[in-house]
């Protein structure tokens, strides 16, 4: 059983997912009344929900993380990447008063979340990848886009790197940084929370952040791999340590 987070509680947290969860101060905003509906939340809920069956630790702690007092009351969700989109509007339920940007490379998965959070009014949708610097060539083997299967696939840097490497068909998408995306959604108020689970490119992610991190302190969390990948795992902890969390 999960207990209420309070703001004593340390700055951060290793789950039994690898995840990072980072908790920043609060900060008192009024939120706008732009919400889901209590029907799209429902049809979204913890039977389709992001993970609830898979991921039910890091599920219980995001709805923790929202209800919080450590979470700015208004502003930037960031779920990047987004997938087929049964996370962002889970998110946006979890996060009523707060937008999401909902951030997916994969043209099948964009699509299919640009279906399924066509009627969430707090869902804004960005297709490309997020990197440390804007306009990175990064590319996908285009198989994943040319059969029904491909909806809810996974971009991994070793199948990326894979595909290019036999010369398959690649597909580009283009970039952006966390301090473009939301700099550029700045009147939505500062980033609350981000879930950034991009299959090993957190590091790049992170580093596109530091602006952000610096000013609004959100919420976040990273996916890592602390035993199959022990290098990179201990050089995202350090990055995450160097920033303050």
């Amino acid at each position: 059983m999960l207990r209420p987070i309070r703001p004593t509680d340390a700055a951060v947290f290793l789950l039994c997912t690898s995840g990072v969860i980072a908790y920043s101060a609060p900060q008192d905003q009024e939120a706008p009344v732009l919400a889901p509906s209590e029907d799209i939340c429902s049809e979204y809920g913890e039977q389709q929900g992001w993970g609830a069956e898979l991921e039910p630790l890091l599920r219980q702690c995001v709805q923790l993380i929202a209800a919080s007092p450590l979470v700015a009351r208004r502003g930037i969700v960031m779920d990047a990447g987004a997938n087929s989109g049964e996370g962002s509007v889970q998110l946006a339920c979890d996060f009523p008063h707060h937008t999401v940007l909902a951030v997916e490379p994969t043209k099948v998965n964009y699509n299919h979340l640009n279906k399924i959070t066509a009627a969430v009014p707090n869902v804004q949708t960005v297709w490309g990848g997020l990197s440390s610097t804007l306009n990175v060539s990064l590319s996908y083997a285009a198989e994943i886009d040319m059969r029904n299967a491909g909806v809810g696939a996974q971009l991994t840097q070793d199948n990326a790197k894979a595909a290019a490497q036999i010369g398959l068909p690649m597909v580009h998408f283009p970039t952006h940084t966390v301090d473009d995306l939301v700099g550029t959604h700045s009147s939505q108020g500062p980033l609350a929370f981000a879930h950034w689970d991009v299959e090993g490119y957190e590091h790049d992610v992170l580093e596109g952040a530091r602006e952000t991190i610096a000013r609004d302190r959100p919420v976040f969390t990273v996916e890592s791999f602390p035993l199959s990948k022990a290098e990179a795992h201990e050089k995202l902890m350090d990055l995450v340590a160097s920033l303050g969390y």
